[in-house]
């Protein structure tokens, strides 16, 4: 198992929950905010519930971008909330959103079959969330606010959790993650020293369903990740 460093730090909550205070007041039709006024409403106001079932309430009252008013579905995460290892892919499926699972379809499919037959675990041991909590209808463009809205509830489900591993599904996941901008290739199956948690990059499941000559690739990775669960959850 290789170890690396986080060259920049994360991003912390506070200033996710800040972002997401501008694009809020974008919406409400403001084209020039003062920043100072968000600065010290920050405190007050940037706050998100500190359980997830109250996060998830507030998740699923969500109208801060484009995608709520045309969604589906609010897919919110499942599993423990005391999970040692969470799992984050980047968004929903056209499947998920329509049976209203996170964990649904042959993507699905084959991430219970890893976290039961590679991993040793069950699904209800760990927990499964989507960086973006509502499915893009006819695979739209994602745009920057759409994702930066989302995050913020991300930054708060780790906070809450607080998992001593990260592994993120797709290369997506991890950039957005991480503030990073890399190819999946630089960091796949690699362990990231992060301050509180370890991140395992690994490729997207939907990607494997189409590509299973990369299943091989995958299966070491996931002998690498089972390894250094042994050792620290």
């Amino acid at each position: 198992m290789i170890f690396l460093k986080m060259p920049t730090p994360m991003k912390n909550l506070k200033n996710a929950l800040v972002l997401r205070q501008l694009y809020e007041l974008k919406n409400l039709g403001y084209r020039y905010i003062d920043l100072s006024i968000v600065d010290d409403a920050s405190e007050e106001k940037a706050v998100l519930p500190n359980n997830l079932s109250h996060l998830n309430n507030t998740i699923n009252q969500c109208q801060l971008c484009d995608i709520s008013k045309v969604r589906d579905a609010i897919l919110v995460g499942e599993g423990s909330s005391e999970a040692d290892v969470v799992f984050v892919n980047f968004k929903p499926s056209m499947v998920d959103s329509s049976n209203k699972s996170i964990v649904s379809g042959s993507k699905g499919e084959m991430l219970k079959k890893i976290i039961t037959n590679v991993l040793q675990s069950t699904p209800q041991q760990v927990y499964i969330t989507n960086l973006l909590k509502c499915h893009p209808k006819n695979d739209k463009e994602i745009k920057a606010n759409e994702i930066y809205s989302c995050r913020a509830y991300l930054y708060k489900e780790l906070e809450i959790i607080k998992p001593k591993i990260v592994v993120t599904l797709g290369i997506d996941s991890f950039n957005y993650l991480t503030h990073e901008n890399v190819e999946l290739e630089e960091v796949r199956g690699k362990s990231i020293e992060h301050d509180n948690f370890t991140i395992v990059p690994l490729y997207d499941l939907a990607h494997i369903l189409k590509n299973p000559s990369l299943k091989k690739q995958l299966y070491a990775d996931l002998l690498e990740l089972k390894r250094l669960m042994d050792q620290k959850c």
